[in-house]
């Protein structure tokens, strides 16, 4: 289990102050206690349980980034440039853990801060190498070998992030920077 996350930040859940801990192998929050400031209760998603992550606007400055796994949901609300960052951060833990480097604490560093006043982005500051671009749109898409359990995976088609398998064939679900659509195939 790793020890330190990748990422931190303070949300609104089920509207309670809570601090979110994004690790490579799950995402942990802990609601506090109005009064005392002490925590009150914790909640974590083994991210191999992450069937979808979808972000919508909450307001002019605030958006909900939507955790979704076969037996729960979690709402974080955040600024909406945070919104973005940490449903890509998701998506690539979901997709390619070994993608995201290790933290050395889950605070931005003076070199990232620095990187990102000088107008870099979010991945350009950290060191992350962005990811490649899109693979070309095919006309038909590429079959799931036999057994392939039902879920999102990578756009057969090329035209989107994801998109959701039956179990049987491809359906008209998509996702994209975890936004969820219909697109025929």
């Amino acid at each position: 289990m790793e020890t330190e996350p990748v990422r931190k930040f303070k949300s609104r859940i089920a509207g309670k102050n809570s601090d979110v801990e994004i690790y490579r192998d799950r995402i942990e929050w802990y609601q506090h206690s109005s009064i005392t400031r002490s925590r009150k209760g914790s909640e974590m998603i083994p991210v191999r349980s992450i069937s979808s992550v979808t972000t919508r606007k909450d307001g002019l400055v605030f958006a909900e980034v939507s955790v979704i796994t076969s037996g729960n949901s979690i709402d974080f609300r955040v600024s909406k440039p945070e919104a973005k960052e940490i449903a890509e951060l998701i998506h690539r833990l979901v997709l390619d853990p070994d993608s995201v480097p290790r933290s050395s604490g889950g605070a931005p560093t003076s070199s990232y801060i620095a990187a990102r006043n000088a107008g870099a982005s979010p991945a350009e500051a950290s060191g992350v190498t962005p990811p490649p671009p899109p693979p070309p749109v095919r006309s038909t898409p590429v079959p799931m070998p036999p057994g392939t359990p039902a879920g999102w995976h990578p756009d057969p088609v090329g035209g989107h992030e994801l998109r959701y398998w039956d179990g049987g064939r491809w359906t008209e679900h998509v996702s994209t920077a975890g936004t969820q659509s219909t697109s025929p195939i």
